[in-house]
């Protein structure tokens, strides 16, 4: 087990924010103490939560685009509207995938080399398939 410690000298003035900064080596410290059990227990809770939130986001997504096929009438904005629908329903499906994905048991694990996607990346971009290095490949 790999035991991290960091000394932060706290004083009077120090801010939330500062202490948040020191965020990632504070998590490594308790993850390290943690036992397999509880990061695991941790993890699930997590994935629980985000699949609530990607549910939350699906019902949304498809309340807009619902809005977005009502006939508006107007014929100067059948373009701008047909790309805001391409859009909600790419939205979807990124979402439909990442439902998915948890419900097979293999969410944030790269599709194409099987590497656990780094948490941060999965907190910014849910509906993310592939860890950064084939992300790129795949791109390209």
């Amino acid at each position: 087990m790999v035991l991290l410690v960091v000394v932060i000298p706290l004083r009077v003035t120090t801010t939330r924010a500062k202490l948040h900064s020191f965020g990632p080596f504070l998590f490594v410290k308790r993850v390290g103490m943690m036992s397999r059990d509880t990061r695991i227990a941790a993890d699930q809770h997590w994935i629980e939560e985000l699949r609530m939130t990607l549910v939350e986001q699906f019902e949304t997504q498809t309340a807009r685009l619902t809005q977005l096929t009502a006939d508006t009438g107007d014929p100067s904005e059948a373009h701008t509207q047909a790309a805001l629908r391409a859009n909600v329903r790419q939205q979807l499906d990124q979402i439909t995938g990442a439902l998915g994905r948890i419900a097979q048991g293999r969410y944030g694990n790269c599709d194409k080399c099987g590497v656990p996607i780094p948490q941060e990346r999965l907190q910014l971009l849910p509906h993310a398939r592939f860890c950064m290095p084939c992300q790129q490949r795949h791109s390209s």
